[in-house]
């Protein structure tokens, strides 16, 4: 453990890259401030310009493409501007700021410019910039949204949680089919069941699903991890079933989201056949399948077949190790635990917070308060202490050890606390028998808008005997 940081540094490479050259600074060859640029620059076309603006992004050639057509009087041609906003957004982050700044400057958007807009700003994650430009469009009114507009826009709901701009996004689909303008189409109607899953609507997400007259393998995947988020094992296999009756092969995402749902609900047996049909289909071999159907074995507490499998892994990735290391714990076998998360680390394996997080646990029940302590400074060394689940665990080893200042200090650090950190907070009150103090962290709770959950109403139910006021936070 003392060598967990010095493990983790010889296995980093620093990439250094050349600065990227200014657009001031790229030279235009064979062109002088007194000479003409020759045939080749006079030979620019619409239809040049436009081939040139298609091709790969690279940005020094769309930064030429733009000057060419400032240059050559095309800037108020709307099929070109709406071509290298798309080339800009096509550059990701390095392009996205040229791209609105030719978008706004725009005369006239085609709906061609408005997807791209509105797609580039989904991709660079910046959701609600994209929502917003989508109902700008709608209230321009002189374009429709088309079926390349929604999915990018309904993505963005489902990672805003924004299921009230989801119905009403919905609404606007169901109004241009209504009229006409749009015939249903499987990719938005896919984007809408996703959407309402991620939100945790299933109701309306199965309505979507069950009116669609064609469905795709995706859409297939976004009603079955939807179904296995809420937990609902039965329903799950029922679709799962009912997909491969309707000829449907189930591919690697499928198996790896139905795969782990057996393991939560214990059921061996519908794992094994579920690996038997993994390997039949030819997924068996895919790391995201054997990552799931090592954790499925954990859970199942056997420990045999997980382990045999995860040997048999040409290539573990951090999420085999992790997921091998917290199977180890959660089935009591805390020393062989450790001694995964020492070997991942000789094996050049850089741990992530999920890591750290998962041979916390070992560490608590082995006392070896020291190594945990290394880990939280480990992860302050390489930007993890951030992570909710990481401070949630952490906060569980120190309550455990009996270090509830060191916990509370933590928790006061944390500039993000969501449900499961102010959880482990109230366990640790709890786990050390401080009653007021889990009354007020309860309070306090309620306070900023969180409502304890059934965690933390279990935690804190063996002190109601000793205070009685403690039923007054619950």
């Amino acid at each position: 453990m003392l060598t967990l940081s010095a493990a983790v540094r010889r296995r980093i490479k620093r990439l250094h890259r050349p600065p990227l050259a200014s657009p001031a600074t790229i030279p235009r060859s064979g062109c002088h401030s007194h000479s003409n640029c020759g045939p080749r620059e006079a030979a620019v076309s619409h239809e040049s310009l436009l081939l040139r603006l298609q091709s790969g992004p690279v940005l020094a050639e769309v930064r030429r493409s733009h000057a060419a057509l400032l240059v050559r009087g095309y800037r108020r041609s709307t099929v070109l501007s709406a071509q290298l906003v798309r080339a800009y957004t096509r550059l990701g982050d390095a392009g996205l700021g040229h791209a609105l700044r030719v978008f706004d400057g725009m005369p006239r958007r085609n709906s061609f410019a408005w997807n791209a807009v509105i797609k580039g700003l989904v991709d660079a994650g910046r959701f609600s910039e994209a929502l917003e430009r989508y109902w700008d469009m709608v209230s321009d009114g002189s374009v429709a949204a088309d079926r390349f507009t929604y999915p990018p826009v309904l993505k963005a709901c489902a990672a805003l949680g924004a299921v009230e701009q989801g119905r009403m996004v919905r609404e606007n689909i169901e109004r241009e089919i209504a009229r006409g303008n749009e015939v249903p189409n499987v990719f938005v109607q896919c984007g809408l069941v996703d959407m309402f899953a991620k939100c945790r609507n299933l109701g309306e997400a199965r309505s979507v699903f069950e009116s669609m007259g064609v469905r795709d393998l995706a859409t297939w995947t976004a009603m079955i991890g939807g179904t296995v988020h809420e937990g609902d094992w039965f329903e799950v296999m029922a679709l799962f079933n009912r997909m491969r009756s309707e000829g449907f092969c189930p591919d690697s995402v499928i198996f790896a989201t139905v795969i782990p749902a057996c393991g939560r609900a214990k059921e061996l047996r519908t794992g094994m056949a579920l690996h038997g049909c993994a390997v039949k289909c030819g997924v068996g071999n895919d790391i995201c399948v054997s990552n799931a159907l090592v954790d499925m074995y954990c859970k199942c507490a056997s420990l045999d077949m997980a382990a045999s499998l995860f040997w048999s892994i040409d290539y573990k990735d951090v999420v085999s190790w992790s997921t091998i290391i917290a199977g180890h714990s959660l089935n009591g076998m805390y020393h062989s635990s450790v001694n995964l998360f020492t070997e991942m680390l000789s094996s050049g394996v850089k741990p992530n917070s999920i890591t750290l997080a998962t041979i916390l646990p070992s560490l608590s029940e082995l006392k070896l308060f020291r190594y945990g302590k290394e880990i939280y400074c480990f992860s302050v060394r390489n930007g993890l202490s951030h992570s909710e689940f990481l401070v949630s665990a952490l906060i569980d080893f120190y309550s455990k050890q009996g270090l509830i200042g060191e916990a509370e200090i933590l928790f006061e650090l944390t500039p993000q606390k969501d449900l499961v950190i102010w959880n482990s907070m109230v366990g640790g009150y709890a786990v050390n028998e401080d009653s007021d103090s889990a009354l007020h962290a309860l309070r306090s709770m309620q306070k900023v808008g969180l409502r304890p959950d059934h965690v933390a109403v279990v935690s804190v139910l063996p002190l109601c005997n000793q205070h009685s006021r403690l039923l007054q936070g619950l």
